[in-house]
This record gives C-alpha cells, sequence and structure tokens, in this order.
C-alpha cells in the first residue's frame, strides 16, 4: 500500500510501538498454487501495511443499477471512469477517509470472482522519471490515472472472471494510464492471475502456475516470460520497447527480463520480506538473504495448509538470526544503533505495527462458482488479531467491523484489535505468545467446522439466496462473539498491566503524586525536572519553584493550559499554529496536512516561503497557493512556483524563466506573447 497520511491520527492508550520512518511501502503479497496445498485450494493473500492508529472496516456493497453517464470518481487523485448499468454486488475492506482514497483493497464479487489491490512497486527512475533530479522518465506515471486508491472499486463490481479482470486493468491502464506502480491478484473458480503494473502505460501479467508459490512485497519480480504460453499471458505491447529507450533493457539466456528491466536497486525492507517469506513457506529454499534478485515462482518439497498461510503473515524472523527492526533501539534519524554494534542483525519483519490488515483467500473448486471461496479476515496486526472466516456470498458484516471512527472507539473492531495488540507487543513480560495462541486455537476449531459448513452451501447450490442467509448468519454470529471475547480480553489486560504497574506500597506514608500545582516523589517536591504521569498518560515539566509549567515552552516542547506536554496535534500559541509530532517534538521545515512549518515551527503565512528547491506561497490562513498568480508569480498544482518552461493556465499559455518570471513582448521557441504573457494565437 502507498499513501499520505492526511489525518491527525489518535493514540491509543497503549501508545504502538515506534518503527523507523524510511518504510513507505510495505505490504507483503503471496501466492500459492492448488497443486501445492494439502485441500487442493488455492490460497492466496497479502498484509495491507501503512502506519498504526488507521482504522479498516469491512462492508457488503450492493448491487446497484448506475444512470447512463455515471462516473466513478476517486477523489484522491482525480481519476474517473464510466460506471457500468450494473454495479455487482461485492465485499471490501475499505479505509474510513474516501476524500483521500477509498481502498477498498480486497473482496468477492456475486460472480465468485475475487481480488487483492496491490502491493505498491516502483518503477526505476529511467522509465518513470524523477522531477527533483530532473530525469524526464520515457513512460512516467499519470497523475490522475488508476491507482491502488480505487482499483478494487472499478474492478470487482463490473467482472466476472479473473482474466477478464485482468484484462480490464490492462484496458484502463492504456486508455486513462497508471498513477503509480502496483501488483495486483485476481482469482476465480478456476484461474488465479498474477498482474505487474510497472510505468504510466506497462504491465505484464500471467496465469499463475498451479505448482508453484510466490512471495512478494514492494517490488517487481516477473522475469521472463517466454516460457508462458500466449494464452497464458497478458503483456502491453510496448514493455520491451519503453526498457531499450530507458536504457535499462536487461536479458536472462537471451530472453527480455522484465523486473531487472523495470526495477530499481532492491531496498532492504523488499529483501528481508521476500527472503523470509520464502524460508518460511519452505525452509529448505537456497535462496539467500543477499542475493542480487530472488524468482518469483517458487518450489516447495511438502504440501502447504491454511496455517501455513498464516504463520506467512505473522511472520517475525523466527528461526533466523534477524530480529524486528520496531525492536531495536533507535538513533534520533530513525536507524537502530544494534545490539552488539550489529545493526544489520535488525531487519523490516512481514509482520509488523504498520499492519493494519491481512487477508487470506482459500478459493476452494468444490464450493458454488457464486459463493467464490472463503475469505480469512484479520482486521488489525494480524500477530495478535484472529482470521476470522467468509464466504463471498455474504450480504452483510458484523456492525464492530463498520464502525468508521478515526480515533479509539470501544465498538471498532479495528481499534479493540490494535489496542490488544499493542498491549501484547509492548508488554511482552506480562503475555509473552498467550493473546496469539488463544487465537490460534480458535482459527483451528474454525478450519475444523469448515467441511461441514462449505457441504451447507453445495447443498444450497440451487437457492444462492438461501445459502447467501445462511452464510451471512453463521458469519454475523461467530462475529459478534468474537468481538466479545475481544472486549473481554482487552479488559484482561489493561487491569493485568495497571496492577504490574501498581507501585508497592511503602511502610511509612508519604507523600506521592500531585499536590495542587505540586508533584511528589518519595515525599520530596520535584523541581526542574520533567516527570510523567501515568494517570494522565502525559509528561509534565517541574519548573525550579516546583510548579508545573503552562502555555510555555520548555526545552522546544510546549506544555499546554493544564500542563501536559503536547504531542500528535496541532497547538495555537503566541498568535501561532505548530504541530507537534507523537514524541512532542515541534514539526519544522516540512508539510504536514498541506500546510507548511518554518525552521522555528510556526505554521507559514502571508508569504513567500523556500522549501527543498522550490518557492512557495502562503495564504494567511496557511494554505499554500496553487493554480494561480501571485505579485506576478505563477503558482502550480502542487504550489510550486513555476518556472522554466510553458505552463497553462485560465486558457492561455505562459512561458515561465528560471527565475520565475514570465516571458512578454517576445517569442520563445517561435510563439510569440503578448505585453500580459499569454501566448498570442
Amino acid at each position: 500500500m502507498k499513501k499520505s497520511s492526511k489525518t491527525l491520527l489518535s493514540v491509543l492508550g497503549i501508545c504502538a510501538l515506534a518503527v523507523p520512518t524510511q518504510t513507505v511501502m510495505a505490504c507483503t503479497g503471496f501466492v500459492i498454487g492448488k497443486d501445492l496445498t494439502e485441500d487442493g485450494s488455492t490460497i492466496y493473500g497479502r498484509t495491507e501495511d501503512l502506519e498504526p492508529n488507521h482504522n479498516k472496516t469491512f462492508v457488503v456493497h450492493p448491487s446497484t443499477k448506475n444512470k447512463v453517464g455515471s462516473l466513478l470518481q476517486d477523489l484522491s487523485n482525480g481519476f474517473t471512469y464510466p460506471l457500468p448499468a450494473v454495479s455487482y454486488k461485492f465485499t471490501s475492506i475499505p479505509d474510513v477517509t474516501p476524500e483521500y482514497g477509498v481502498y477498498d483493497e480486497a473482496g468477492f464479487n456475486e460472480y465468485g470472482v475475487s481480488i487483492s489491490a496491490t502491493v505498491s512497486a516502483k518503477a526505476n527512475k529511467q522509465i518513470r522519471g524523477n522531477q527533483k533530479k530532473g530525469i524526464v522518465g520515457v513512460d512516467p506515471y499519470v497523475a490522475d490515472g488508476l491507482a491502488e486508491s480505487n482499483m478494487t472499486t472499478l474492478v470487482l463490481p463490473r467482472v466476472k472472471s479473473a482474466r477478464e479482470g485482468i484484462e480490464f486493468i490492462a484496458k484502463v491502464v492504456e486508455e486513462k494510464g497508471s498513477a503509480e506502480g502496483n501488483i495486483v491478484v485476481l482469482a476465480d473458480h478456476d484461474e488465479i492471475w498474477y498482474m505487474e503494473i510497472y510505468s504510466g502505460h506497462q504491465y505484464a501479467a500471467i496465469k499463475f502456475p498451479d505448482d508453484k508459490f510466490a512471495v512478494f512485497p514492494n517490488t517487481f519480480y516477473l522475469g521472463t516470460l517466454n516460457e508462458f504460453k500466449d494464452e497464458d499471458k497478458i503483456v502491453s505491447k510496448d514493455l520491451e520497447k519503453v526498457a531499450k529507450e530507458a536504457g535499462t533493457y536487461k536479458e536472462t539466456n537471451g530472453h527480455f527480463n522484465v523486473s531487472q528491466s523495470y526495477n530499481p536497486p532492491m531496498r532492504d525492507s523488499n529483501r528481508s520480506r521476500t527472503w523470509s517469506g520464502i524460508k518460511s513457506l519452505n525452509p529448505d529454499a537456497t535462496v539467500q538473504y543477499d542475493d542480487e534478485y530472488f524468482e518469483l515462482l517458487q518450489d516447495s518439497p511438502k504440501k502447504l495448509t491454511l496455517r501455513d498461510a498464516f504463520n506467512l503473515q505473522r511472520n517475525r524472523f523466527e528461526g533466523t538470526k534477524y530480529i524486528p527492526l520496531d525492536q531495536a533501539e533507535l538513533d534520533d534519524k530513525g536507524n537502530p544503533i544494534g545490539r552488539d554494534n550489529d545493526s544489520d542483525v535488525y531487519k523490516y519483519p512481514i509482520s509488523n505495527p504498520n499492519v493494519m490488515e491481512a487477508h487470506v483467500f482459500q478459493i476452494k473448486k468444490e464450493l458454488p462458482k457464486d459463493v467464490g471461496g472463503v475469505l480469512w479476515l484479520s482486521v488489525g496486526t494480524s500477530q495478535n488479531s484472529p482470521y476470522l472466516p467468509y464466504f463471498g456470498n455474504i450480504t452483510e458484516t458484523y456492525e464492530a467491523y463498520q464502525n468508521t471512527s478515526e480515533e479509539y472507539n470501544a465498538n471498532s473492531w479495528y481499534w479493540v484489535a490494535s489496542d490488544i495488540n499493542n498491549m501484547a507487543m509492548k508488554h511482552t513480560d506480562l503475555f509473552g505468545k498467550t493473546v496469539r495462541n488463544m487465537w490460534e486455537a480458535k482459527e483451528d476449531q474454525w478450519m475444523k467446522e469448515q467441511p461441514a459448513l462449505i457441504q451447507q452451501q453445495i447443498d444450497l447450490a440451487n437457492d444462492p439466496a438461501k445459502a447467501s442467509e445462511v452464510a451471512t448468519n453463521d458469519s454475523l454470529a461467530r462475529a459478534k462473539e468474537v468481538f466479545g471475547e475481544m472486549k473481554d480480553l482487552e479488559k484482561e489486560m489493561q487491569e493485568k498491566i495497571a496492577e504490574s504497574e501498581k507501585p508497592e506500597e511503602p511502610e511509612t506514608p508519604v507523600k506521592q503524586g500531585w499536590d495542587g500545582d505540586y508533584y511528589y516523589k518519595d515525599g520530596e517536591k520535584v523541581t526542574s525536572k520533567w516527570i510523567y504521569d501515568n494517570d494522565y498518560k502525559a509528561w509534565f515539566y517541574l519548573k525550579a519553584d516546583g510548579t508545573y509549567a503552562r502555555d510555555e515552552w520548555v526545552g522546544g516542547y510546549f506544555l499546554t493550559q493544564y500542563g501536559q506536554m503536547g504531542s500528535n496535534g496541532w497547538y495555537y500559541d503566541n498568535g501561532n499554529w505548530y504541530y507537534l509530532h507523537a514524541d512532542g517534538s515541534y514539526a519544522h521545515d516540512e508539510w504536514v496536512s498541506g500546510y507548511f512549518l518554518t525552521q522555528y515551527g510556526q505554521m507559514a503565512k502571508g508569504g513567500w516561503y523556500y522549501d527543498k528547491g522550490d518557492w512557495y506561497y502562503i495564504h494567511e490562513d496557511g494554505t499554500y497557493a496553487h493554480d494561480e498568480w501571485v505579485s506576478g508569480y505563477f503558482l502550480t498544482q502542487y504550489g510550486q512556483m513555476a518556472k522554466d518552461g510553458w505552463y497553462y493556465d485560465n486558457g492561455h499559455w505562459y512561458y515561465i524563466y528560471k527565475d520565475g518570471h514570465y516571458a512578454r513582448n517576445e517569442k520563445i521557441d517561435g510563439y510569440k506573447l503578448g505585453k500580459w504573457g499569454a501566448l498570442i494565437n
């Protein structure tokens, strides 16, 4: 998954574990062909990763009739596409902020087609371009093209087979372009297809072999395609041509190698997850951590199970020398300090605090086609959140899945699951693996119940409405029971943590805690010192006279009117707005939610500001000027002052010099510009 977080995220009572900020794209997908599974089912899925405290829901979209001319609109980037006459019913796992992208991500439709979209990836700079470095790509991404944010929403309501879905995506990419690199998987009753979208208009897809498995984080993996039959691959016509024009074309054994031609150098966060994922499914695999590249299609000497898939998505380098990066002590730049002077042991795992949900599709041949299969869904970080089974023909989801709160809510499945995971990961001394073991026992029970439920669906094949009703009622009852158990577990864990943190009562009573404006520890008034108060879950600063600081700055940290150190939000002080990070430090020389913070932390307003090679004009309310002229300078759609090129505004073309001034009363490139700078036709 790749997107920008534009909301002010709330922090749970038990704070999420810190993860270095350099990992932006972090989904991990996998496919296991049916010849490699014990029960002959095809299994595939993905972890959806971005950040902690990011609500995900699970819903059913009913079939709808659409008016002629109706459009699907992606509010996050402006992409539009005509809606079909009828949108099929489908399930999905959307975000709660559609203005920043729906991100429906995964689900089944009423024809049994399933999708997981997407694993984000990125082409090399020669192909996609790099504006900051002045590199014009051969096939750059299209700003308002097809993106992950709307792919499931666009595709699933209109296709009746996996191949049709791949062909439709290819058609859209050719017509509208792609806004980003992506990997998407679609499956139906008979086939599973794997597709890589490399650049603005280039893609390749294969019918995934039944006797292979694959693990794919955020980079491209398709190698040579010559071994696939024509009917088993779908490839853009200029795939090789673009690579040749970019000067990145590579061959293996005399055949065009797609991923090696389109990939940038592999990031270590991709290497760690690919290697550990392959070794998780095949411990005997000969792959080495430092291999130059990893093949997409892998073999396994043993038959794999649903439990193997869950273990893959919960993998944290068990049985290896590596340690999850979120367990490392970090320096002030977010890099691991290391243990025993060996920072190389800390790697980015498949299961990490950024996982917002994990899903596993189990496509079973014996099920009626319209049922599709079973979606095993874990909302929240799957390390300590259960996978529940859902047939593709359900018509309703449990109410806790539909809660759209952007901050902790006790009636939200995501927020309760996240709170449980955060407590389990922060207090391993108290809980160990007891939470995971509890859910795995439940999952084993549900797996044992599946054959009877599947037979029930088979018996009702001639009555689809009844089959849907039975599947829905079963899943609602199970979800209600599990959510109740989650609530009980959350309360038990909170009480156990509180009990463990309760200080031992002294033999002789001494003054402790707050007394008016003063704070006492072991009977002594605390002065000139920071203290953390567990009751308030906040930091306070006690001044030299013992009173707590309020409405003032201390050492670069802001203390509110009630004395708590400000964090994770916007704060107003002495005529200026400031944004404070989760650790209390103030944002500076950076953008937050479309507002620029100066070197001293104040939100910029009413003037020109320079950032990373570009000038911006900030209005008095803090918003940046865009698509407009200010004092003779043109601001682009992204706010940068235009320079060195032609620009279109309000029906006219203008030429802007490198210094931002517009040309007038002269000819540029053979075109005449008037006294106000507009091109004269």
